[in-house]
Order: structure tokens, then C-alpha cells, then sequence
């Protein structure tokens, strides 16, 4: 490797070092330090974390199943991950920023859904006019149209309603249709918002966490048998108590964990990055996973935790090289990385405080400038790093895609300017930033 490509590796390196904002290899101190020292906490948690199990695509069917017969709609769900709504990341499934807006709100449009589509098919007719828009209608002119669509429809919309709901509002003889583009995309996509709603609490960070969980009966075993190792280790109603078992609403039979709550904070910040140490080595002496397996399932459950990172005073030398080597070949083979347009949409769809839900069905960067112009991915990602308003699609450290980010930063950190190659008997000059690079030109999102 040329003298100058090291040196900018280098100095890569020293920039993420200097701004990391991670723990570097501290003992456990306050009620964490308390913890590992009377019945070794990072052991236990990581222990029931390792006999957990991650929710998977059969989770989606049966909830797709329940769905369907609870509200006799048919979701398509070949069609949601065709349109991004639902994406597979790292093994897990995704929900991006603008579509868990939609979802959040989509109850308050469904309890009043008839309203909404008569307020959708008044957009479409008043905003196609030539005489007005749909903010700025004669109320006579309103008032028919209603009278008309209830006519039609079979239905009984009432003009007060409307008003009731916040939906209109009536000033010097106009009538305003208030903020039409949310209900318009929601209504329109209706059931799709209403299924993703009930999806991501099983898949999702983001909300309430139920993607990890383990049977009860192996939690019990797993706290008996580390309680003969260690006897003050809690009971399993005390571990309930404090917040790191939780019980799970409507299913006797398993548990899913707390480790997020707002008690644990504090705790797991001192002790989270042995906890991951200890699961990613249970899981290295297992051979029942795959490499790729390996990975994905110890992201999944380090999903419990806000940050993680990989310091090397609690991974092992062999453990931590091949903790690097797969987690370069999982970024290699990473599928979510695309071409260009579609790169450009998946970014739009989850950038930073997205609440332009029309963005469901139009994405707005993908038809604002010249394709033509900018036909690389380089060149349109340089425009939208200097453009407005584009420059905001680029929070990397937010949305979905969070732990490829912090995968690549891990490469970036921890990659040895020289290693020995045992096999060819020669030195290795930064082997997974190198691979990476090279993946790069048919995914060039990795190097972004």
C-alpha cells in the first residue's frame, strides 16, 4: 500500500478516536460495580442473553395472519419491503423514519376513516380545479360537494365533525382543509400504517422492545445455576424488580428484557461492553451458528442497549480478530447496500425528523435536480452534502442503518496498519479497510 493511502488511514484513525464518544475499557462503577462484584451481573446477563431468541420472518406471518382476520383487509407484504416500508438489515427487520411517523399516527385518522377519505376525495377534486384550491374553498361550494359524496357514498359526513376534528376550518366564507398531506397518504395506505403499527413492538427498537425474549423455564434454569455460583445473585421476581426481565403482555411463556428502562441506565453504561464480550465469545465456542448467523444474532441482542462499542481489554485477541473478520465480510454481503436511486430513496425515507409522509409513494430528492447532471454516486451524494435542502439526508448516525454505520466504524478504529498473515507468511497493511474499499465500488454507500 502506497506511503500516502497509509497515512490517511492513519489519519481516519485518529479522527474516530479523538471524537468516539465510547466507553474505553472502564471497570464497572455505582450500582453496576455493586452488581459484578456480588454476583458477577455481565455473566448472568449475558448467559440468559445467549439462551434468548431473536423474533424472526414467522413472527411477521403470524402477525400479517392475525391482522388480516382481525380487520378482514389483506396486507401485501411483498409489496412493503418492495417499497421500503419494511427492511431486512443485518438479519433484522427495519421500519424507516417517515413510514413509523405514518404509524404513530395512523390511529387518530382510522377512528375517524370516513371523514378522512371524504376529506381526501375533497382534495383531490377542489386542488384539480382551475377556479380554487383546498385552501381557499366557498363554503357553499364545499357543502355541496359534501352534500354530494354523502349522496353517493351511502354515508352521513357532518360538516360539524369536520370542524369538531380539527380537520377544517371556516373563515369570511372560505372553508381550509388543514394539513391534507399527512391524512391523504395515511388514509390512502390505511391498513398498511395500521399493520406496521402492530408489527413494531415484535421487531423494532424504536418502541416498545419485545424483539428479544426467552422462555421462562430456561430463565429460571439459567438463574439457578448462577446463583450456585454465585449465591447472592437475585431471584428471578427481584430480576423483574430491577427492571432487567420483564414480563410480556399476553404470553405466560416467555420474557422479554428491560435493559433500557431509565432504572438500568446508568448501570449498563459501565458494564455493557463486557456483557457483549462475554456473549460474543459464548457465541464464537457454539457451532450450531454459521459466521454470518454469529453476527446477526449477537447484533440483535446488543440491540438491547443504546451504544455499544468494542473495546479491546474485554475481547479476547482471537475472539476480537474474529469479531473484525466477520463483521467486515457481514458488511461485504450486506444486501441493503444498493445502486444509486435506490440508495437515494432508502436515505430519503429515514433521514433525520422526516415528517413529510407523502414521501411514502413520492420521494422528494429522487425527481428535485438533475440526474443527469449527477449520474455517479459520488457526485450526487458531493451535491447533497453541500445542497440545501438536501444536506440533511446525511445523518448517518440516526435510522435503520445505525449498526452498519457503527460496524464501519469499528473497522475504521480497530483495523492494525500491519498484520501477519500466517498462512502467506507476509504483513497485511489494514486487510479490512482494504476489503471494504474494494466492496465499495459495487455498494459505494459502505464508503459514505
Amino acid at each position: 500500500m502506497a506511503y500516502t493511502q497509509l497515512e490517511k488511514i492513519k489519519e481516519l484513525q485518529v479522527s474516530i478516536n479523538d471524537i468516539a464518544d465510547v466507553a474505553k475499557g472502564f471497570e464497572p462503577t455505582g450500582i453496576g460495580m455493586e452488581h459484578e462484584m456480588n454476583w458477577n451481573i455481565t455473566k448472568l446477563v449475558s448467559d440468559l442473553l445467549f439462551h434468548s431468541s431473536l423474533n424472526s420472518f414467522d413472527t411477521i406471518e403470524k402477525i400479517k395472519t392475525d391482522f388480516e382476520k382481525e380487520y378482514s383487509e389483506t396486507i401485501d407484504l411483498d409489496g412493503l419491503f418492495k417499497r421500503g416500508w419494511i427492511r431486512r438489515i443485518l438479519g433484522r427487520y427495519e421500519i424507516p423514519g417517515v413510514v413509523r411517523y405514518g404509524m404513530s399516527s395512523v390511529d387518530s385518522y382510522f377512528d375517524k376513516k370516513d371523514e378522512y377519505q371524504f376529506l381526501s376525495k375533497a382534495v383531490e377534486y377542489f386542488y384539480s380545479s382551475n377556479e380554487m384550491n383546498w385552501d381557499d374553498i366557498p363554503k357553499e361550494k364545499f357543502q355541496k360537494f359534501l352534500k354530494d359524496y354523502n349522496s353517493k357514498n351511502k354515508c352521513k359526513i357532518s360538516h360539524d365533525v369536520l370542524v369538531e376534528i380539527k380537520s377544517i376550518f371556516e373563515d369570511e366564507g372560505k372553508i381550509k382543509i388543514i394539513e391534507p398531506t399527512d391524512f391523504i397518504y395515511i388514509v390512502k395506505y390505511l391498513y398498511d400504517f395500521l399493520f406496521i403499527k402492530k408489527l413494531n413492538p415484535k421487531l423494532n427498537y424504536f418502541r416498545e422492545f419485545e424483539e428479544v425474549t426467552i422462555e421462562k423455564s430456561v430463565a429460571k434454569k439459567q438463574i439457578s445455576h448462577h446463583r450456585k455460583l454465585f449465591p447472592k445473585t437475585p431471584t428471578e421476581k427481584e430480576l423483574l424488580d430491577l427492571e432487567i426481565l420483564k414480563e410480556i403482555k399476553g404470553d405466560k411463556k416467555r420474557y422479554t428484557f428491560n435493559i433500557r428502562s431509565s432504572k438500568n441506565m446508568s448501570s449498563w453504561d459501565s458494564i455493557r461492553e463486557k456483557i457483549i464480550a462475554h456473549l460474543w465469545i459464548a457465541l464464537c465456542d457454539n457451532d450450531s451458528f454459521s459466521d454470518i448467523g454469529k453476527i446477526e444474532v449477537w447484533m440483535g441482542k446488543i440491540q438491547l442497549f443504546y451504544f455499544w462499542s468494542i473495546e479491546a481489554s474485554y475481547f479476547p485477541k482471537e475472539y476480537k480478530t474474529k469479531l473484525l473478520d466477520e463483521i467486515t465480510n457481514a458488511l461485504i454481503l450486506e444486501n441493503d447496500f444498493s445502486g444509486l436511486d435506490e440508495e437515494v430513496t432508502k436515505l430519503e425515507m429515514d433521514r433525520m425528523n422526516n415528517r413529510n409522509i407523502s414521501e411514502v409513494e413520492k420521494p422528494f430528492l429522487g425527481a428535485s435536480f438533475d440526474k443527469e447532471k449527477y449520474q455517479s454516486f459520488y457526485e450526487r451524494f458531493s451535491y447533497f452534502e453541500d445542497e440545501e435542502p438536501f444536506n440533511n439526508i446525511l445523518h448517518l448516525e440516526e435510522g435503520v442503518r445505525i449498526n452498519l454505520y457503527y460496524f464501519i466504524y469499528s473497522i475504521v478504529k480497530f483495523d492494525k496498519e500491519r498484520e501477519i498473515d500466517s498462512k502467506e507468511d507476509c504483513y497485511l497493511y489494514f486487510p479490512r479497510i482494504k476489503k471494504l474499499l474494494r466492496a465499495s465500488l459495487d455498494k459505494p454507500a459502505i464508503v459514505w
